[in-house]
């Protein structure tokens, strides 16, 4: 049985269509991300990090894994505006501590379809912290 294969202009519309969605993700993943965080007490400051798209999400992450200072809010659900009670963790580290969001124990007001907020809730060490982002 013989197939009929594609025209190349097809095949090439296609391509540059997968290249311009991808070019507009990686424009969105690449402003410049700032957060602050009240910890028992203390506060702390992150920048230049990055937000992008995740799941029907997003995410904000600052720093790298294993660094010194590191932050991360990862929010599966949406990325419209509202607050919201579920489906979000925070990850802190600051020097050799790591504070880390209890589940389901965290409220997130998202502005701006996730391109700021605020945050607050329980930790699983106890205590609370609150703080807030924009990307």
């Amino acid at each position: 049985m013989l197939r009929r294969q594609p025209a190349a202009g097809v095949v090439l519309a296609g391509a540059a269509a997968a290249v311009l969605t991808f070019a507009s993700v990686a424009a969105s993943a690449s402003h410049t991300a700032r957060a602050t965080v009240a910890v028992g007490g203390k506060r702390f400051t992150f920048t230049g990090g990055r937000c992008r798209p995740a799941v029907h999400g997003f995410e904000v992450t600052i720093g790298r894994i294993g660094a010194r200072r590191y932050f991360r809010l990862d929010y599966i659900l949406t990325r419209k505006s509202g607050t919201y009670r579920n489906g979000g963790i925070v990850t802190i580290v600051v020097g050799r501590k790591a504070y880390v969001s209890q589940h389901g124990r965290l409220t997130l007001t998202i502005r701006n379809r996730a391109r700021s907020g605020t945050f607050s809730g329980r930790l699983m060490s106890g205590g609370a912290f609150r703080g807030s982002f924009r990307c």
